[in-house]
């Protein structure tokens, strides 16, 4: 919730799966989380008030990520923003 829009929210929200590390960037605290973008794993897509398991793909860092359906088919994503959540496996 902001105080000035309301309730914030997007089209589709990925929520991908990846190895998180330490960075060597320091952060009050403590070291800073560095989650990985690269390589492959599981994600959960959000969209229309469903949830698809797929699986995403980025082998280099100059890639883009593809999401993939059980069957093999891209992902397809709502019109209009997608969040994407990178969490710890």
């Amino acid at each position: 919730m902001t105080t000035d829009a309301g309730q914030m929210g997007a089209p589709t929200v990925v929520i991908q799966y990846t190895r998180v590390g330490v960075s060597r960037f320091p952060e009050w605290g403590g070291p800073a989380p560095y989650a990985y973008s690269t390589g492959a794993g599981r994600a959960v897509v959000l969209r229309d008030g469903k949830a698809w398991t797929v699986h995403w793909s980025r082998p280099h860092g100059s890639d883009g990520t593809t999401f993939t359906t059980s069957s093999g088919q891209r992902m397809t994503f709502a019109r209009g923003q997608v969040w994407v959540l990178l969490v710890s496996q």
